[in-house]
């Protein structure tokens, strides 16, 4: 499994967004976003406006196992050869975790 930090435009990753609002989320949401996590959960007025977008909104302090679930069902398919961390909207902060089972 990989976890990679940033590639916000990058349309062809499988996302999880972590936001503090709705109107943050919509700035980062397309067709790519399996899920949305961070401070909006603590909101029910945002959680509840970000609903509309029809992919789950979890705790990843409560919500632990569905996040591991969820990540361990998105496909990456990435070719570490082909690998750019420079193609991260902050280079600084591209960051590939890989756990194997």
């Amino acid at each position: 499994m990989f976890l990679l930090e940033g590639f916000e435009s990058e349309k062809n990753l499988p996302k999880i967004i972590a936001s503090k609002t709705a109107d943050e989320a919509t700035e980062y949401f397309d067709g790519s976003v399996k899920a949305i996590s961070g401070l909006i959960v603590k909101s029910n007025e945002e959680k509840a406006k970000a609903a509309n977008f029809h992919v789950p909104i979890l705790n990843s302090q409560t919500d632990i196992t569905a996040l591991a679930d969820l990540l361990k069902k998105m496909p990456l398919n990435l070719g570490l050869a082909n690998f750019d961390c420079y193609y991260a909207s902050y280079p600084s902060l591209c960051v590939l975790v890989a756990s194997y089972d």
